[in-house]
């Protein structure tokens, strides 16, 4: 009786433990934009190959009730100033295409930064470049640390930099076509306080664009 007793213990505990392990997840839902134009248009794709467009029902599942973590929150950018526009409107939750709500970064390398206040869980990124026509945009890396200057413990979660031109390495995600979807990177569960987002001109100009970044997750417990 006792040994049954404990066996009933133990698998008790077992679904317990497996509980905390596995937490119940949900697709992340994201409230798109308008688009500017049918991305059915694009039937062919240059050389190297673009990452696909997401179908309507493809998503990403995450845990439960995760927020939008960038919302409203301090933005910074490599450059002493934007070319136009302003950073805030960045993470300003204004993802519509319109000249007026593009921030521009100049030519060459540049990132934008996230500070999200305090360290947190990121399931996902999302980023709005400037959707009002297709482009791709050049070597985009997103990296996550809880260090603002990246140069202790930066994770990176995408990089479709082949060539390291970037100089951050040789990276093996392919480049995309930017539209209303926007561009959902999985973070993972990554823990970090910051996000920076770099990019490298675009087939269109040499110039940086964002609209928005989403940064989808939840604060650590303490």
């Amino acid at each position: 009786m006792k040994i049954f007793i404990a066996l009933i213990c133990v698998a008790a505990s077992c679904l317990a433990g497996d509980d905390k392990q596995t937490p119940e997840l949900v697709p992340l839902k994201l409230a798109l934009p308008d688009s500017a134009w049918d991305t059915g248009c694009i039937l062919s794709r240059p050389s190297p190959p673009l990452a696909p467009f997401r179908a309507h029902d493809e998503t990403m599942l995450v845990p439960k009730r995760l927020q939008n973590l960038a919302l409203n929150k301090t933005v910074t950018c490599g450059a002493l100033l934007p070319a136009s526009g302003k950073l805030e409107q960045v993470v300003d939750a204004d993802k519509e295409f319109g000249d007026e709500r593009v921030v521009v970064l100049g030519k060459g390398l540049q990132w934008v930064q996230i500070d999200l206040g305090e360290m947190c869980e990121v399931f996902a990124v999302v980023i709005w470049h400037d959707h009002k026509e297709p482009r791709v945009c050049h070597d985009v890396i997103v990296q996550v640390a809880e260090d603002k200057d990246m140069l202790v413990d930066a994770k990176t979660l995408f990089n479709n930099d082949a060539d390291n031109s970037a100089g951050l390495g040789v990276g093996s995600d392919l480049e995309y076509i930017d539209s209303a979807e926007g561009k959902l990177i999985d973070a993972k569960g990554a823990k970090a306080r910051f996000i920076r987002c770099y990019s490298n001109g675009n087939g269109t100009n040499d110039l940086n664009h964002y609209i928005e970044i989403e940064v989808w997750g939840r604060k650590i417990k303490k």
